[in-house]
């Protein structure tokens, strides 16, 4: 293994994300003042917040142990896609999504996808499993 660089297109995406992650914080887009977010909002951050932490071990594990990390990668798509609807439907807080969130949200949600389709792919081109001695 190379490393790095064989993992370009994930390395890419995972940093995508990053950057979508800040874009969707105070820092960023975020408006919503903290007390208008539902309890359901702050499961919300949570899962949001586990995907960064995730996919940044799978950052630093992708050129060492590469089936570790796609496996880190795998479930950060389906906590973004769960969160990112309950924004949508109103559910993360008293107020609307503001406008440029509501365009990041979905690019997030495409690249959690990309990163999880080339986390499958890494995750398929692993060594296969040995038998253990009996």
């Amino acid at each position: 293994m190379g490393g790095l660089q064989d993992h370009k297109p994930l390395v890419a995406l995972l940093l995508l994300g990053f950057v979508c992650v800040f874009l969707l914080t105070p820092a960023g887009f975020e408006t919503r003042p903290i007390p208008s977010i539902h309890p359901l909002g702050f499961v919300v951050l949570v899962a949001i917040f586990s995907t960064v932490a995730l996919n940044a071990a799978a950052l630093l594990l992708l050129g060492r142990r590469p089936r570790l990390a796609a496996t880190l990668v795998l479930p950060g798509f389906f906590l973004v896609l769960a969160g990112i609807s309950v924004d949508q439907v109103g559910l993360f807080s008293s107020f609307r999504p503001p406008f440029r969130i509501s365009l990041v949200e979905p690019v997030f949600v495409l690249i959690e996808l990309g990163a999880m389709l080339f986390a499958l792919r890494i995750f398929r081109e692993g060594p296969p499993a040995t038998a253990s001695p009996r």
